[in-house]
């Protein structure tokens, strides 16, 4: 805290639909709950469970193909990692079954400006995305024990990016984990 300063706190979201503020509410992920200001009510998350690495693979390629099938195109879903950028299976690909995937590559121009490889589907860290939205979002890479600080300022960021639809890509433990929040 700076001295002399004010501080502006704000609740209200505009970008996710109701739904989404919703479910921030019941998993606690914010310290007050947020309200919704977006019109649009949206729909309930899809969720693929998964259970190795081949596995995580398989079911995040499962949910572009339902988001492609339902109509979004390609350039509006983006994957987003749980894991980050280091320990990312994701990010470390090129293509995800039939789809090329559009990645940060780790440079930068002179001006300082990020290079990007050219694909399809865009993969990025949680983090690495905010501050960005996009129709689609995919959260994949979700394996935790425990709902950390961590872990919850990663699904309030990652969830806060989808302004339609959100699915998420998580193993047995995590789901159970998240299950049990909304049972309590």
């Amino acid at each position: 805290d700076l001295p002399n300063t004010t501080q502006i706190s704000c609740d209200d979201n505009y970008r996710s639909p109701q739904i989404l503020c919703a479910l921030i509410n019941a998993w606690r992920l914010s310290a007050r709950p947020i309200n919704s200001k977006n019109p649009f009510k949206g729909e309930v998350p899809e969720f693929y469970r998964y259970s190795n690495e081949r596995d995580l693979i398989k079911q995040t390629e499962n949910a572009i193909n339902k988001l492609l099938q339902r109509g979004f195109d390609a350039k509006d879903i983006v994957v987003l990692s749980g894991r980050g950028r280091q320990r990312s299976q994701l990010l470390a690909l090129e293509t995800l079954g039939q789809y090329r995937l559009q990645h940060f590559t780790g440079k930068y121009t002179v001006d300082g400006d990020p290079i990007w490889n050219e694909g399809e589907i865009l993969v990025d860290s949680i983090y690495r995305f905010k501050g960005r939205s996009a129709a689609a979002v995919i959260i994949s890479e979700l394996d935790f024990s425990e709902l950390t600080l961590v872990e919850k300022r990663k699904l309030f960021v990652g969830i806060t990016r989808a302004q339609m639809s959100l699915s998420f890509v998580l193993t047995k433990q995590a789901e159970a984990v998240l299950a049990a929040l909304v049972d309590n």
